[in-house]
């Protein structure tokens, strides 16, 4: 069963936050999600796709402290907070998360990866320059390609693989950074849409949206074989 928990920040702000418990008794790693600008933790594709990546790894999915949404999970209340919402203030609130989540024995040695949509994706991706180290992977699910990252892309040293609808708007920021770093695997979702074909409120699982949770898992595997290769 999922289980909400808030994270303070100050007097006023606080991480929104659902734990989604692997239902393997050893999970292969933990993943955080982020959503995108004007988005949030329960906006459409989000819950559904927690539940399914569950199945062999903890995953947490938060809002965004600035992102307009209170107490209410589906309400646009914030909109003062919403107005001042910036980048930085992303990357803190996703640095305070994953510090948070690391003092919890359960989850403090498990492989982080992190998913991001669209912004959100690209806030993953300056976080992982910004601490390669703390992570093990970032997965771009139709993600901005703005930012620092055409600069940075090419010194990544985390695994990125980017996941993207043939249909979605950024393709052409993706080829580039593709460019720029040919090791990163393109995954394209065919006939996929910048939410992989699903709507708000939720409507079911679309073909794409699980060709795009299909794909994530198959990276993720690859990843932690390859991890775990290196090691031995």
């Amino acid at each position: 069963m999922p289980i909400d928990f808030n994270i303070p920040l100050d007097k006023t702000d606080m991480l929104r936050c659902t734990r989604y418990p692997s239902r393997d008794s050893e999970p292969q790693s933990l993943i955080i999600l982020a959503h995108g600008f004007k988005g949030f933790k329960d906006f459409a594709m989000f819950t559904y796709t927690a539940e399914q990546l569950s199945r062999h790894h903890e995953v947490i999915t938060f809002n965004f402290s600035h992102n307009g949404i209170d107490d209410n999970p589906q309400e646009f209340a914030e909109i003062e907070k919403f107005a001042v919402g910036t980048y930085d203030l992303e990357l803190h609130d996703l640095d305070v998360l994953i510090s948070y989540l690391r003092q919890n024995p359960e989850l403090s040695l498990l492989p982080l990866f992190l998913i991001g949509h669209s912004r959100g994706a690209g806030i993953c991706l300056v976080y992982g320059f910004d601490h390669p180290r703390t992570l093990t992977g970032v997965l771009s699910w139709n993600g901005v390609t703005d930012l620092d990252i055409h600069r940075r892309i090419a010194f990544a040293d985390f695994a990125v693989a980017l996941v993207q609808g043939t249909e979605d708007h950024p393709i052409e920021g993706s080829r580039r950074l593709v460019q720029a770093n040919p090791h990163i695997p393109w995954i394209q979702i065919q006939g996929g849409n910048h939410t992989f074909n699903t709507d708000h409120p939720f409507q079911g699982a679309s073909r794409q949206l699980k060709d795009a949770i299909n794909a994530s898992e198959s990276f993720i595997s690859d990843v932690l074989r390859n991890r775990n290769h290196s090691t031995n």
